[in-house]
């Protein structure tokens, strides 16, 4: 109670101090600017001293030159190189026209008496840094830099250094298509995995570098093929297998445009491809002729990749190939474990887990009505037999428009979700009993997610 008593006290006493005329301040210092920290002005006086040195020696003016992708974007960043959570370091990205190396990368690192200088330099060649990533490479304490640089718009260059006492030592340079940086072998450090791809072939192949403390170098440790007849590269996820076991998924473009997914892995063997089938040289179990891409559909932090079966139609009732996807974990061994199957609606914005019961049983109808604002997809009870009529057992509806709220409950409609716009509703038929209601409909139903 006497403490409670003292910081009343002790409260009262400050804004007593501040009222009082001596803590009032002038219009002029009421109204200025607040000042950076002196940390700041302190490395902004050591990048422009740096930038005044360099336009006097090469007749330029030196522009920033920020990496142009990744998560480092900015043109300077500050780093903890020595891994202490303690940001002593800063990098600044320069471009000095006239160079021989043109892209420049300075260090600065604070010292002890507050100031920055020059710590090392990195300077490379080409027209812009395409990304930087800090990672724990080798078995050292502290962060090495990962710089990919752009030197054309069909050439790369990697390059992975490490920094001790102001030296730069050069671990790898080498060129590549594409770079994943992660723990495959789950050593606790980060290994760099380059693909590269050969579009006059149609083949690529990824090289996996793991740190060699004898040669204090990134070595090649093993690669892996890719599966032919690719062309371009659509997408690369750093993600696991089952049991959190780390993989590589590498989306590509095969010249017929199907969509194939190698998945590659750290075995006995080094790195391979677990989904490759050695007679045809093409991951046929993850061959998609739709642009349909792999996501963790159920939130388990494993990706789940598509396989897709095209439902039977029935005279004129479906007319837009309606398929359902069935979403696979791969295990070590390149098996495929169904999770669920889906049928996604991507012009509208959702989709629905079908239950098992409904698998060899199913066909689907669309119809638009763009006038009444509505559009709806109905499920029909049918499994493919010409004789027999489908049954139609639900719609789902995608309701805009000024009287969508009378619309969405109509007849057997009811509401499952809506936002300032749009209404999602759904309604029943007696035809086949599906086995879902109205709560268990809603569990199933979800909006399709944009990955980023």
């Amino acid at each position: 109670m006497v403490r409670r008593h003292l910081l009343v006290a002790g409260v009262l006493g400050l804004l007593m101090l501040l009222l009082s005329g001596c803590s009032l301040r002038s219009p002029e210092e009421l109204y200025s600017l607040p000042k950076p920290p002196s940390d700041y002005e302190r490395l902004q006086n050591a990048i422009t001293q740096v930038q005044q040195e360099l336009g006097l020696t090469y007749s330029t003016t030196v522009e920033y030159a920020a990496p142009l992708s990744g998560v480092n974007i900015q043109p300077v960043q500050l780093l903890d190189l020595d891994d202490d959570g303690v940001q002593e370091s800063a990098a600044a990205f320069f471009r000095v026209s006239g160079a021989e190396n043109p892209l420049m990368i300075y260090i600065f690192r604070q010292t002890p008496d507050g100031d920055f200088a020059v710590y090392s330099v990195i300077e490379g060649g080409g027209s812009a840094v395409n990304s930087i990533s800090y990672e724990n490479l080798d078995d050292i304490p502290g962060k090495e830099l990962v710089v990919q640089w752009q030197m054309n718009d069909d050439i790369h260059l990697l390059g992975a250094y490490s920094i001790s006492s102001g030296a730069v030592r050069s671990l790898l340079i080498t060129s590549y298509t594409e770079c994943q940086v992660m723990d495959l072998d789950r050593d606790g450090y980060m290994e760099l995995l380059l693909l590269h791809l050969d579009a006059s072939t149609s083949s690529g192949h990824v090289d996996y570098y793991n740190y060699s403390g004898e040669l204090d170098s990134m070595l090649l440790d093993s690669s892996a093929n890719l599966s032919w007849d690719v062309v371009s590269i659509s997408q690369v996820n750093d993600n696991y297998l089952q049991g959190m076991v780390p993989a590589l998924y590498i989306t590509s473009k095969q010249s017929s445009g199907n969509l194939v997914t190698d998945i590659l892995t750290v075995g006995e063997q080094g790195l391979t491809n677990i989904t490759l089938d050695q007679d045809s040289g093409v991951s046929l179990q993850t061959l998609t002729t739709k642009e349909v891409y792999g996501t963790d559909i159920n939130s388990d932090s494993v990706l789940e990749l598509p396989s897709l079966g095209f439902l039977p139609e029935y005279d004129n009732l479906t007319t837009n190939n309606y398929w359902l996807t069935r979403w696979n974990q791969y295990d070590e061994t390149g098996a495929a474990h169904a999770v669920c199957t889906t049928y996604h609606n991507e012009r509208d914005g959702w989709y629905l887990i079908i239950p098992d019961s409904w698998l060899g049983q199913l066909s689907i109808a669309r119809t638009d009505n763009i006038t009444l604002g509505e559009r709806a997809v109905t499920f029909y009870h049918w499994n493919g037999d010409s004789s027999q009529l489908p049954v139609q057992f639900l719609t789902i509806y995608m309701l805009t428009g000024p009287n969508r709220q009378v619309r969405a409950t109509q007849g057997q409609r009811f509401v499952l979700l809506e936002d300032s716009s749009t209404i999602y509703a759904a309604e029943f038929y007696s035809g086949w009993n599906c086995g879902l209601d109205q709560s268990s409909l809603l569990t199933n139903f979800n909006f399709i997610r944009t990955e980023w």
